[in-house]
């Protein structure tokens, strides 16, 4: 029975597709400028709050070209990282 129900719910929803006027095909839909306006906007204000918190000073720059060695101390041995 609730196969039966079943087929016939899905055979309706087929038929009500299928019959159903469709809408004319638009290029361009209504939402697409305001969300295009809002996504410059809202870029625009979070690269000016990311840019006022970095320290403009500070650039970390990381070596290529480092080997770790080991180095005699009174205290024994220790290796120290040397970068070219």
């Amino acid at each position: 029975m609730k196969r039966t129900i079943l087929a016939l719910a899905a055979a309706a929803t087929v038929a009500l597709g299928t019959i159903a006027t469709p809408r004319p095909a638009s290029a361009l839909a209504e939402w697409v400028i305001p969300v295009i306006i809002a996504a410059g906007v809202g870029g625009v204000v979070v690269g000016a709050a990311a840019s006022s918190r970095s320290n403009v000073g500070e650039i970390y720059v990381s070596p290529t070209n480092c080997r770790v060695v080991r180095e005699r101390t009174p205290e024994g041995i220790r290796r120290v990282q040397v970068c070219n």
